[in-house]
Protein backbone atom coordinates (compact mmCIF):
# COMPACT_ATOMS: atom_id res chain seq x y z
CA UNK A 1 0.00 0.00 0.00
CA UNK A 2 1.48 3.27 -1.06
CA UNK A 3 0.47 6.63 0.29
CA UNK A 4 1.59 9.52 -1.76
CA UNK A 5 0.59 13.06 -2.33
CA UNK A 6 -0.76 14.39 -5.55
CA UNK A 7 1.75 14.14 -8.24
CA UNK A 8 3.33 17.10 -9.96
CA UNK A 9 6.47 18.63 -8.44
CA UNK A 10 8.72 21.23 -9.99
CA UNK A 11 12.43 20.87 -10.61
CA UNK A 12 13.06 23.25 -7.71
CA UNK A 13 12.40 20.28 -5.43
CA UNK A 14 15.45 18.50 -6.76
CA UNK A 15 17.51 21.65 -6.77
CA UNK A 16 16.53 22.24 -3.15
CA UNK A 17 17.59 18.70 -2.26
CA UNK A 18 20.98 19.16 -3.92
CA UNK A 19 21.61 22.53 -2.29
CA UNK A 20 20.11 21.63 1.07
CA UNK A 21 22.13 22.91 4.04
CA UNK A 22 21.48 21.56 7.54
CA UNK A 23 20.68 24.07 10.26
CA UNK A 24 23.45 25.00 12.65
CA UNK A 25 22.95 23.51 16.05
CA UNK A 26 24.66 23.10 19.39
CA UNK A 27 24.33 26.69 20.55
CA UNK A 28 24.28 26.67 24.29
CA UNK A 29 25.21 23.00 24.56
CA UNK A 30 28.40 23.72 26.46
CA UNK A 31 27.44 26.97 28.14
CA UNK A 32 26.99 25.55 31.57
CA UNK A 33 25.86 22.52 33.45
CA UNK A 34 22.65 21.31 35.00
CA UNK A 35 19.57 22.95 33.56
CA UNK A 36 21.52 24.92 30.95
CA UNK A 37 23.23 21.78 29.61
CA UNK A 38 19.92 19.90 29.58
CA UNK A 39 18.29 22.68 27.57
CA UNK A 40 21.21 22.61 25.15
CA UNK A 41 20.89 18.86 24.62
CA UNK A 42 17.16 19.21 24.13
CA UNK A 43 17.73 21.94 21.56
CA UNK A 44 20.22 19.75 19.68
CA UNK A 45 17.82 16.81 19.56
CA UNK A 46 14.98 19.05 18.39
CA UNK A 47 17.09 20.41 15.54
CA UNK A 48 18.25 16.90 14.59
CA UNK A 49 14.61 15.77 14.42
CA UNK A 50 13.77 18.80 12.30
CA UNK A 51 16.64 18.04 9.93
CA UNK A 52 15.59 14.40 9.57
CA UNK A 53 12.02 15.46 8.82
CA UNK A 54 13.17 17.93 6.15
CA UNK A 55 15.42 15.33 4.51
CA UNK A 56 12.61 12.76 4.41
CA UNK A 57 10.25 15.29 2.79
CA UNK A 58 12.84 16.08 0.13
CA UNK A 59 13.43 12.38 -0.53
CA UNK A 60 9.69 11.77 -0.83
CA UNK A 61 9.36 14.56 -3.39
CA UNK A 62 12.34 13.23 -5.33
CA UNK A 63 10.74 9.77 -5.42
CA UNK A 64 7.55 11.40 -6.64
CA UNK A 65 9.45 12.98 -9.54
CA UNK A 66 10.62 9.52 -10.66
CA UNK A 67 7.09 8.08 -11.00
CA UNK A 68 4.40 8.76 -13.61
CA UNK A 69 1.51 10.94 -12.42
CA UNK A 70 -1.71 9.53 -10.99
CA UNK A 71 -4.68 11.88 -10.93
CA UNK A 72 -6.86 11.77 -7.84
CA UNK A 73 -10.14 13.25 -6.70
CA UNK A 74 -9.83 15.67 -3.81
CA UNK A 75 -11.87 17.04 -0.93
CA UNK A 76 -13.40 17.31 1.51
CA UNK A 77 -16.42 18.69 -0.36
CA UNK A 78 -19.86 18.85 1.25
CA UNK A 79 -23.27 19.49 -0.28
CA UNK A 80 -22.39 18.14 -3.75
CA UNK A 81 -23.05 14.37 -3.95
CA UNK A 82 -21.60 12.77 -7.06
CA UNK A 83 -20.57 9.45 -8.56
CA UNK A 84 -18.92 8.38 -11.80
CA UNK A 85 -16.52 6.11 -13.61
CA UNK A 86 -12.80 6.95 -13.59
CA UNK A 87 -10.69 5.99 -16.60
CA UNK A 88 -6.90 6.24 -16.69
CA UNK A 89 -5.04 5.68 -19.96
CA UNK A 90 -1.29 5.74 -20.49
CA UNK A 91 0.38 5.82 -23.91
CA UNK A 92 4.17 5.67 -24.20
CA UNK A 93 6.44 5.31 -27.23
CA UNK A 94 9.91 3.87 -26.58
CA UNK A 95 13.07 4.88 -28.44
CA UNK A 96 12.93 1.71 -30.58
CA UNK A 97 9.40 2.55 -31.75
CA UNK A 98 7.60 0.19 -29.36
CA UNK A 99 4.21 1.45 -28.16
CA UNK A 100 3.09 0.72 -24.61
CA UNK A 101 -0.59 1.25 -23.84
CA UNK A 102 -2.31 0.70 -20.53
CA UNK A 103 -5.76 1.55 -19.21
CA UNK A 104 -7.87 0.80 -16.17
CA UNK A 105 -11.22 1.86 -14.79
CA UNK A 106 -12.46 2.48 -11.28
CA UNK A 107 -15.45 4.10 -9.58
CA UNK A 108 -15.67 7.25 -7.50
CA UNK A 109 -18.38 8.22 -5.01
CA UNK A 110 -18.88 11.27 -2.80
CA UNK A 111 -21.88 12.02 -0.58
CA UNK A 112 -23.29 15.27 0.80
CA UNK A 113 -21.35 14.87 4.05
CA UNK A 114 -18.02 14.78 2.19
CA UNK A 115 -17.40 11.04 2.44
CA UNK A 116 -15.37 9.71 -0.49
CA UNK A 117 -14.85 6.23 -1.96
CA UNK A 118 -12.47 5.24 -4.77
CA UNK A 119 -12.97 1.65 -5.89
CA UNK A 120 -11.16 -0.70 -8.27
CA UNK A 121 -11.63 -4.49 -8.47
CA UNK A 122 -8.55 -5.03 -6.28
CA UNK A 123 -8.66 -2.13 -3.83
CA UNK A 124 -10.95 0.38 -2.17
CA UNK A 125 -10.07 3.62 -0.40
CA UNK A 126 -12.70 5.21 1.86
CA UNK A 127 -12.44 8.60 3.56
CA UNK A 128 -15.07 9.43 6.19
CA UNK A 129 -14.76 12.94 7.70
CA UNK A 130 -17.84 12.35 9.87
CA UNK A 131 -16.40 9.35 11.73
CA UNK A 132 -12.86 10.77 11.22
CA UNK A 133 -11.57 7.49 9.85
CA UNK A 134 -9.92 6.27 6.66
CA UNK A 135 -10.22 2.70 5.38
CA UNK A 136 -7.95 0.72 3.04
CA UNK A 137 -9.90 -2.30 1.84
CA UNK A 138 -8.81 -5.41 -0.08
CA UNK A 139 -12.12 -6.89 -1.33
CA UNK A 140 -10.60 -10.05 -2.83
CA UNK A 141 -9.03 -10.89 0.54
CA UNK A 142 -11.93 -9.59 2.64
CA UNK A 143 -9.47 -7.61 4.74
CA UNK A 144 -9.16 -3.97 5.70
CA UNK A 145 -6.94 -1.58 7.64
CA UNK A 146 -8.02 1.71 9.14
CA UNK A 147 -6.54 4.86 10.62
CA UNK A 148 -8.19 7.61 12.63
CA UNK A 149 -7.53 11.31 12.29
CA UNK A 150 -8.65 14.09 14.55
CA UNK A 151 -9.37 17.76 14.11
CA UNK A 152 -9.90 19.68 10.91
CA UNK A 153 -8.83 18.14 7.59
CA UNK A 154 -8.02 20.82 5.00
CA UNK A 155 -7.18 18.52 2.10
CA UNK A 156 -7.57 14.88 1.12
CA UNK A 157 -6.86 13.05 -2.15
CA UNK A 158 -7.77 9.43 -2.88
CA UNK A 159 -7.45 7.08 -5.85
CA UNK A 160 -7.84 3.38 -6.64
CA UNK A 161 -6.36 1.84 -9.77
CA UNK A 162 -4.88 -1.51 -10.76
CA UNK A 163 -3.68 -3.28 -7.63
CA UNK A 164 -3.07 -0.04 -5.73
CA UNK A 165 -4.93 2.50 -3.62
CA UNK A 166 -3.46 5.86 -2.74
CA UNK A 167 -4.38 8.59 -0.31
CA UNK A 168 -3.02 11.79 1.17
CA UNK A 169 -4.55 13.68 4.08
CA UNK A 170 -3.38 17.11 5.16
CA UNK A 171 -4.62 18.68 8.40
CA UNK A 172 -2.64 21.90 7.99
CA UNK A 173 -3.75 25.22 6.57
CA UNK A 174 -2.05 24.86 3.18
CA UNK A 175 -3.52 23.15 0.15
CA UNK A 176 -1.35 20.25 -0.94
CA UNK A 177 -2.48 20.55 -4.54
CA UNK A 178 -1.35 24.18 -4.83
CA UNK A 179 1.96 23.30 -3.20
CA UNK A 180 2.54 20.45 -5.65
CA UNK A 181 1.61 22.25 -8.85
CA UNK A 182 4.07 24.99 -9.71
CA UNK A 183 5.01 26.33 -13.11
CA UNK A 184 3.55 28.54 -15.82
CA UNK A 185 -0.26 28.50 -15.93
CA UNK A 186 -2.45 29.25 -18.97
CA UNK A 187 -6.21 29.82 -18.74
CA UNK A 188 -8.08 27.68 -21.30
CA UNK A 189 -11.53 29.12 -20.61
CA UNK A 190 -14.76 27.20 -20.08
CA UNK A 191 -15.91 24.08 -21.90
CA UNK A 192 -18.53 21.37 -21.55
CA UNK A 193 -16.75 18.07 -20.78
CA UNK A 194 -18.62 14.80 -20.23
CA UNK A 195 -21.86 16.68 -19.64
CA UNK A 196 -20.42 19.08 -17.05
CA UNK A 197 -19.35 22.71 -17.46
CA UNK A 198 -15.65 22.94 -16.65
CA UNK A 199 -12.85 25.49 -16.45
CA UNK A 200 -9.61 24.56 -18.20
CA UNK A 201 -6.02 25.33 -17.28
CA UNK A 202 -2.64 24.27 -18.64
CA UNK A 203 0.37 24.12 -16.32
CA UNK A 204 3.82 23.83 -17.90
CA UNK A 205 6.67 22.75 -15.65
CA UNK A 206 10.25 23.05 -16.88
CA UNK A 207 12.94 20.74 -15.50
CA UNK A 208 16.26 22.49 -16.28
CA UNK A 209 19.11 20.63 -17.96
CA UNK A 210 21.29 18.66 -15.57
CA UNK A 211 18.80 18.41 -12.70
CA UNK A 212 18.08 14.70 -13.19
CA UNK A 213 20.96 13.91 -15.55
CA UNK A 214 19.10 15.35 -18.57
CA UNK A 215 21.26 17.03 -21.22
CA UNK A 216 18.53 19.54 -22.06
CA UNK A 217 15.45 20.93 -20.35
CA UNK A 218 12.30 18.82 -20.06
CA UNK A 219 8.83 20.29 -20.51
CA UNK A 220 5.99 18.67 -18.56
CA UNK A 221 2.51 19.86 -19.58
CA UNK A 222 -0.59 19.18 -17.50
CA UNK A 223 -4.00 20.17 -18.94
CA UNK A 224 -6.90 20.04 -16.46
CA UNK A 225 -10.65 20.52 -16.85
CA UNK A 226 -12.27 21.13 -13.47
CA UNK A 227 -15.89 21.75 -12.45
CA UNK A 228 -15.95 24.70 -10.08
CA UNK A 229 -19.63 24.07 -9.31
CA UNK A 230 -19.22 20.40 -8.36
CA UNK A 231 -15.59 20.77 -7.20
CA UNK A 232 -14.51 17.70 -9.11
CA UNK A 233 -11.83 16.96 -11.71
CA UNK A 234 -13.50 15.88 -14.96
CA UNK A 235 -10.54 15.42 -17.29
CA UNK A 236 -6.77 15.84 -17.36
CA UNK A 237 -4.05 15.22 -19.94
CA UNK A 238 -0.49 15.00 -18.67
CA UNK A 239 2.29 14.96 -21.27
CA UNK A 240 5.73 14.09 -19.96
CA UNK A 241 8.62 12.87 -22.18
CA UNK A 242 9.71 10.51 -19.39
CA UNK A 243 6.37 8.74 -19.01
CA UNK A 244 4.36 9.43 -22.16
CA UNK A 245 0.79 10.74 -22.19
CA UNK A 246 -1.50 10.06 -19.23
CA UNK A 247 -5.21 10.81 -19.67
CA UNK A 248 -7.73 10.81 -16.82
CA UNK A 249 -11.51 11.14 -17.28
CA UNK A 250 -14.53 11.06 -15.01
CA UNK A 251 -17.55 9.87 -17.01
CA UNK A 252 -21.10 8.65 -16.34
CA UNK A 253 -21.40 11.48 -13.84
CA UNK A 254 -24.48 11.34 -11.59
CA UNK A 255 -25.37 14.06 -9.09
CA UNK A 256 -27.37 11.85 -6.76
CA UNK A 257 -26.76 10.71 -3.19
CA UNK A 258 -24.76 7.44 -3.09
CA UNK A 259 -25.89 4.62 -0.81
CA UNK A 260 -24.45 5.16 2.69
CA UNK A 261 -23.32 1.52 2.77
CA UNK A 262 -20.62 2.35 0.21
CA UNK A 263 -18.73 4.23 2.91
CA UNK A 264 -18.71 1.35 5.39
CA UNK A 265 -16.67 -1.86 5.52
CA UNK A 266 -18.69 -5.11 5.28
CA UNK A 267 -19.14 -6.81 8.64
CA UNK A 268 -17.45 -10.04 7.51
CA UNK A 269 -14.18 -8.34 6.53
CA UNK A 270 -11.17 -8.90 8.81
CA UNK A 271 -9.33 -5.98 10.41
CA UNK A 272 -5.55 -6.33 10.11
CA UNK A 273 -2.82 -4.66 12.15
CA UNK A 274 -1.25 -2.65 9.31
CA UNK A 275 -1.33 -2.17 5.54
CA UNK A 276 1.51 -4.62 5.04
CA UNK A 277 -0.67 -7.34 6.55
CA UNK A 278 -3.57 -6.17 4.38
CA UNK A 279 -1.91 -7.23 1.16
CA UNK A 280 -0.32 -10.40 2.55
CA UNK A 281 -2.35 -13.35 1.31
CA UNK A 282 -1.22 -15.89 3.92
Amino acid sequence: MNRIAIVFFSASVLVSAQNFQPPSWGQGAGQGSGQGAGQGQGSIQQQINQLQSQIEKLRAKQRQMSRPPVQTQTGPVTGHPISGKETRQTTQKLADGTDINHSDTSSFYRDSAGRMRAESPNGIEIFDPVAQVEYDVAPQLKKYAHSFFGGHVSYVAIAAYGNTTESHINSGNSNAASEAQTGTTEDLGKQMVNGVMTTGSKVTITIPAGVIGNNREIKVVNERWYSDELQVLVKSINTDPRFGVNVYELTDIKQTEPDISLFKVPADYKLVANNGDLWRRN
